[in-house]
């Protein structure tokens, strides 16, 4: 299963500026808004998980879910056609967001969100078993090359994270133009048993109740007819999707003498991973005060960039998340902290660990993973290291974030 590559290495301005005296407040979350049922754009990271619907829409109605929306027409055409219905969008393009966003701001339909994520980030972290009542793929980017098969939408575990939240008897509706697209999805499709095909026939050459979508139309144009697929789920067992964890916000606190200077000058990029976690921490900057560390984390269902900070006290130090942006305490993130930690206290022996808010794994925690982005290991982890560490259940993920369709 693969995780999406996003970040890249070098100084980022988010960096730079966390560092400054006061880098600002947070970015209120959706629940600390003064009306939350604004309708712009939303991100991943700043809504509750599971994220509570009634909140974003003023009231609960049942839900559509479309997974890569581009310019909108099925989007709206979903909303004008199931008044009954609260309907999101889910999409990673930020000309299609801004689109879409203009018109929910002038009031063309009050019954709209659209979401800034991933498809299965959205599914697995704000969606709850059983609560949508039908999931829309439509012309989904088909990743031509053999290599990039992997990144499209419908994979078997993104499947299972749809089917998992599709209530009894909700649709999954696919079209596609591209015949090897339409070929693999139908042996994805029929693998999962916990859907069941609507149609009779692998899919349906046209299906009512559509409205052409922009690459629908472009595909009629240049001779490439549908691929349409309805599966239905039924009441057999859900594939197992658990929710995703979000742990308290990690902290550390460090005794020993500590020289801020030294600590950014002996920094050299670190990456290591822990079964389907991935973590690199890029750069160390420093002020008079603290050591900013720019961490870039890969997790199966989401992916961060955010900043470790290292503030001196009077008599200690604390090692916790910046105040920057959203930043989410994952079991990735706590691995993170915890891992810094441990370069910390292995660099300097009389650094040891006086206090630790940190869930993680001790098999996690050992020195043989842990290793220079030149290849060179570390020497081995003292007792301090394991200080650093609590033993805490693993999240359990299976999946991966794909891109969103395209619309």
């Amino acid at each position: 299963m693969r995780v999406s590559r996003e970040g890249s290495t070098g100084r980022s301005e988010i960096a730079q500026s966390a560092v400054l005296p006061d880098a600002g407040p947070r970015p209120p979350r959706l629940d600390e808004r003064a009306d939350p049922t604004a309708p712009r754009r939303l991100a991943l990271s700043e809504l509750p998980w599971p994220m509570d619907w009634g909140l974003a829409f003023g009231t609960q109605r049942p839900l559509i879910l479309e997974i890569g929306f581009g310019r909108g027409e099925m989007l709206f055409h979903l909303a004008q056609t199931h008044p009954e219905h609260n309907v999101i969008g889910v999409e990673v393009s930020n000309q299609s967001l801004e689109k879409v966003e203009r018109r929910l701001m002038r009031g063309e339909n009050d019954r709209i969100r659209v979401i800034h994520a991933a498809a299965e980030s959205a599914l697995a972290l704000l969606f709850t078993e059983a609560t949508l009542d039908a999931v829309h793929v439509n012309y989904p980017d088909p990743w031509f090359k053999k290599r990039h098969h992997g990144r499209r939408v419908i994979q078997a575990d993104t499947v299972d994270w749809i089917a998992n939240r599709l209530r009894p008897g909700g649709v999954l509706y696919l079209a596609t133009d591209i015949r090897d697209y339409a070929d693999a999805a139908h042996g994805v499709l029929t693998a999962c048993e916990a859907l069941e095909n609507d149609l009779g026939e692998p899919w349906a050459d046209a299906m009512s109740g559509r409205v052409v979508t922009k690459y629908e139309g472009r595909a009629r144009e240049q001779g490439r007819p549908g691929h349409y697929f309805r599966y239905r789920r039924n009441q057999r067992l859900a594939p197992a999707a658990p929710q995703s964890e979000e742990l308290a916000m990690p902290h550390l606190v460090l005794r020993g003498p500590l020289d801020l200077q030294a600590i950014r000058q002996s920094f050299a990029p670190i990456r290591f991973e822990h079964e389907d976690r991935h973590i690199s921490a890029m750069g160390a900057f420093n002020d008079a005060h603290s050591v900013l560390f720019d961490v870039f984390i890969q997790e199966p269902t989401i992916s961060q960039r955010l900043a470790v900070v290292l503030t001196r006290r009077d008599k200690d130090a604390t090692l916790s998340l910046a105040q920057l942006g959203l930043p989410r305490p994952t079991p990735g993130v706590h691995l993170a902290v915890a891992r810094i930690a441990a370069w910390l206290t292995q660099r300097w022996p009389e650094l040891h660990v006086d206090e630790q808010r940190v869930a993680v794994e001790r098999g996690a925690m050992t020195a043989a993973s842990l290793t220079r982005a030149d290849g060179a290991p570390f020497s081995a982890p003292g007792a301090a290291q394991d200080a650093a560490t609590e033993a805490a259940p693993d999240a359990a993920h299976n999946a991966k974030p794909k891109a969103a369709a395209d619309g």
